[in-house]
């Protein structure tokens, strides 16, 4: 038999002490709280000031949540980056509510280590026996996905409510399938071709991931790509479709196809792997990284960190190319662009709609080709539709389209009819 985990431990521990209030002589129907406590940033305070830092940092924290506390509450360390509080005697909802909006504000103040002034990066789940939960066990367990929930939705707190139980089970039924599809390589690459507006060629292909669920159908990107973000599986589904690229690359290349473009998320480039997964990928499968082009966002130009840097220029080193994905979208564009070695940038498809009869549109998109044309960058439009949108790209300048007027994302076995069918005098 395996050893307990330090999270079974923890758990087990604060199981303990919440049972111990329960059966407390004349705990009768009062009513106890329990506020569970994440502190999300703790790798981060540890990079910024070191270890001993990071124990001054949570002594400090700890001292602090102390200081709040009255004769009888407990605080429970459970791991370096979790405590619980239990509150014997909470009175009512509102009364839980004043001790989350407490806490907020007494974690919200910076903690001074040495020469640093250190702010804290949290969430608060809170629940409370006997409204929330019927034993001690479902009441830290109602706790807990007040957390998950404060985290999903961005806050600070949130107070357990039955409609997070059943969204929360929905997510973690969709996180636990995902893992299966990721494990069982169900997931599936397709690709959606880039054309050149002036002569129909095919300048290359964006690969992208599809799940197509045995039960459910197709699930849309949409929903299981932020899954895998909240779900730390992202890192994992990015090298499922880096491997599928690779294993196809042979039938691409016989299409014709010189560039296969994918995309890498905000996380992604945060793993100081990365590269060195991709580098390993292309000497295996006997890939050149000047066929690959990785799309990111501005978002993470923005909000990269000296890791995100890093991988970039690695990645160029491996010569890969970057692709600025949703240009336009984000923020200060134009102060951040000019920083990532970037050779291409995608318009987005909500500039692109209706291009030929919305002049705002039609302004947005002249302003970023002309942004191309100044730096040397290939720029893609994205969501193609229509053959009068077409026509007024190319009139602008624009040379590569991308959209469902040229074909929707393909299984591999579709692009190659695709190609066939527009080859003249293709016939097998």
């Amino acid at each position: 038999m395996s050893a307990p985990s330090p999270a079974d431990t923890t758990r087990a521990h604060a199981l303990l002490r919440l049972g111990e209030l329960v059966e407390a002589p004349g705990q009768g129907p009062a009513r106890i709280g329990c506020a569970m406590v994440h502190l999300r940033n703790v790798r981060h305070v540890r990079t910024l000031i070191g270890d001993a830092g990071l124990q001054e940092y949570l002594a400090a924290l700890r001292d602090k949540l102390v200081s709040v506390t009255r004769d009888g509450d407990r605080l429970i360390e459970c791991s370096y980056d979790h405590f619980v509080l239990l509150l014997p005697d909470i009175m009512n909802t509102g009364h839980l509510r004043l001790v989350a909006q407490k806490l907020d504000l007494l974690l919200r103040n910076p903690i001074v280590v040495g020469d640093q002034m250190v702010a804290s990066d949290f969430a608060l789940g809170l629940a409370m026996l006997p409204d929330d939960a019927e034993d001690a066990r479902q009441l830290l367990e109602r706790a807990e996905v007040a957390l998950l929930a404060a985290e999903q939705a961005g806050l600070t707190h949130c107070l357990f409510d039955p409609a997070q139980l059943s969204e929360m089970t929905q997510s973690w039924e969709l996180d636990r399938e995902l893992r299966e599809a990721i494990a069982g390589n169900s997931l599936m690459t397709y690709y959606q071709p880039q054309v050149c507006l002036h002569d129909g060629s095919l300048h290359g292909v964006e690969a992208l991931a599809r799940w197509n669920h045995p039960g459910k159908g197709f699930i849309s990107p949409g929903e299981f790509i932020p899954a895998a973000e909240k779900s730390g599986l992202i890192t994992r589904l990015t090298d499922v479709i880096v491997k599928q690229v690779m294993q196809d690359f042979a039938r691409l290349t016989a299409l014709g196809i010189p560039m296969v473009s994918m995309n890498l998320s905000a996380l992604d480039l945060e793993d100081p792997e990365l590269a060195a997964r991709i580098q390993q990928q292309l000497a295996i499968w006997g890939v050149s990284g000047e066929q690959l082009t990785f799309e990111i966002t501005e978002s993470c130009i923005l909000q990269g960190s000296d890791i995100t840097r890093r991988q970039l220029d690695k990645l160029r080193q491996l010569g890969c190319a970057l692709s600025i994905d949703d240009f336009g979208t984000g923020y200060s564009s134009l102060s951040n662009f000019r920083t990532v070695p970037a050779s291409e940038i995608k318009i987005d498809g909500s500039f692109v709609d209706g291009i030929e009869a919305n002049s705002t549109n039609r302004d947005i998109v002249a302003i970023a080709l002309e942004l191309a044309r100044r730096f040397d960058l290939k720029a893609v439009a994205e969501g193609v539709e229509t053959e009068e949108g077409a026509k007024t790209l190319r009139e602008m300048g624009c040379r590569i389209g991308q959209g469902y007027l040229y074909a929707r994302p393909l299984a591999l076995t579709q692009l190659e009819a695709w190609v066939r069918e527009r080859t003249p005098g293709e016939n097998n």
